[in-house]
């Protein structure tokens, strides 16, 4: 599970950020948009469950998993160990995106805000979080 995960948060989140901050540094649309992105986090899934499937089932996501519990396709025991992998996985590969576009970020966010480039803005946030703009 935490493999699976990482894979899936490196390559969809990746896809976000090569997107997001590709478009920033540019000022255009050379790097894509919401296509990109989908099909950026669809083969994220598919790679994640190609490597977790076949081990631990593929779930990838805690809801998926206490979802499995409750349909007693899971035993109640496995939830916190699933649920933890899945988690360090996400956080781990989270850790890893931040630190190889860090300079990119840095760069938009200079270029976004030139007065206060010590902090992060909506530019940028939306590569490791969803919520409405």
């Amino acid at each position: 599970e935490a493999l699976g995960t990482f894979a899936l948060v490196i390559f969809g989140d990746g896809a976000v950020a090569q997107v997001v901050l590709g478009n920033a540094a540019r000022g255009d649309t050379f790097f894509g948009g919401f296509l990109n992105i989908s099909f950026g986090y669809g083969l994220a899934l598919m790679i994640g469950i190609c490597i977790s499937g076949g081990v631990s089932g593929g779930h990838l996501n805690p809801a998926v998993t206490l979802a499995m519990a409750v349909f007693k396709n899971l035993k109640w025991i496995q939830v916190p160990i699933y649920m933890a992998g899945q988690y360090l996985g996400a956080f781990l590969a989270a850790l890893v995106l931040w630190g190889e576009y860090a300079d990119a970020i840095k760069m938009v966010e200079v270029v976004v805000s030139p007065t206060n480039s010590s902090s992060y803005t909506s530019t940028t946030h939306g590569i490791f979080a969803s919520y409405p703009f």
